[in-house]
């Protein structure tokens, strides 16, 4: 099978919804699957609609056409991927709606044939955008992710942080939603606290002002070496309680898990419908994540890593590949 995963996510190796693109690109490959990846440049709200997008998907024959548009699902979405089905009428056309807030008014014309949902939520909250809907699982590249033989404190030492303390990470962005205020509270508190921020976004003075001023330790730039700071860490912390501060299912959150770092997180998105509370994950309102990461920062190391080892790339492509063949 050709399936063709077009995107505006063009080289944005940070960003939530390009990594599931890699995943699943990659998983796909495994099983077999031709997956060539259509990156639409220029302007991203007009990109899919220009002739040169076209012939290149016309030329790449799809089976189906998988869209993973910038913008989440909008109504706008849908009509880019109304224009990419002209030039593949016969291939099955597919959205992928990872994140979302607002209710979409499809109507007939702009229904798509498939629509895969990050969440139980989602596929409710868009039951008009698509014919037929589809609840995916999650996924995590289980073998770049994993837990370190090596002692954190160590791991720690080679990052150029203080060893002897206690280490406090969140991964993410300057989007606003974020309750990025949350993490200049626990730093302000005596905890030691590194923030990885995504170089897509700028970073608004006053925000960057007062974390480092509350003693956050701030990097603001691409991180190949991602897996290493979850192993550093004794508490992943996800303090984000607006839905449109994140995907769904926050990726970072995953990823922490599986290096089996104990994480202390608010009940986002989706989270709470694939991965009950546990040993290694302790849930908290945003108020609360003082006393959640004491608690998760108590936990064993790698308990959680449980949690998450069924839900592999391979799994979410094959889940995805099911969905092809009944439409």
């Amino acid at each position: 099978m050709r399936i063709v995963v077009v995107t505006e996510h063009a080289g944005a190796a940070d960003d939530a919804s390009r990594t599931w693109v890699d995943h699943l690109v990659k998983a796909l490959a495994r099983l077999g699957h031709e997956a060539p990846v259509l990156e639409l440049s220029g302007k991203p709200a007009t990109a899919a609609f220009t002739p040169a997008t076209l012939r290149a998907l016309r030329r790449l024959r799809p089976d189906v056409v998988q869209y993973v548009p910038y913008s989440g699902l909008t109504r706008n979405a849908l009509v880019r991927l109304r224009a990419l089905r002209l030039a593949a009428p016969r291939a099955v056309a597919s959205i992928a709606v990872l994140y979302g807030v607002k209710e979409v008014a499809a109507g007939r014309l702009l229904r798509a044939p498939l629509a895969l949902a990050s969440s139980t939520r989602l596929r409710t909250v868009y039951d008009d955008v698509a014919r037929r809907h589809a609840v995916l699982p999650p996924a995590v590249d289980l073998d770049r992710f994993v837990p370190s033989e090596e002692a954190p404190a160590e791991l720690r030492r080679r990052l150029r942080l203080d060893p002897d303390r206690r280490l406090v990470l969140h991964v993410g962005n300057f989007k606003h939603h974020r309750n990025l205020g949350a993490l200049a509270r626990v730093a302000r508190g005596g905890e030691q606290v590194a923030m990885l921020a995504s170089p897509r976004y700028a970073a608004p003075l006053e925000v960057k002002r007062e974390l480092e001023e509350a003693g956050v330790k701030v990097v603001h730039e691409f991180v190949a070496d991602l897996p290493r700071w979850y192993q550093a860490a004794d508490v992943y912390l996800f303090q984000v309680d607006d839905l449109r501060g994140a995907t769904e299912i926050p990726q970072t959150v995953v990823e922490a898990m599986a290096c089996g770092t104990p994480v202390a997180t608010t009940r986002f998105g989706a989270l709470e419908e694939f991965f009950p509370p546990g040993p290694g994950l302790v849930y908290a309102t945003a108020a609360g994540l003082d006393e959640a990461i004491e608690r998760a920062a108590r936990e064993p190391r790698g308990a959680n890593r449980r949690l998450v080892e069924a839900y592999s790339i391979e799994n979410l492509a094959e889940a995805v590949v099911r969905e092809y063949a009944a439409v």
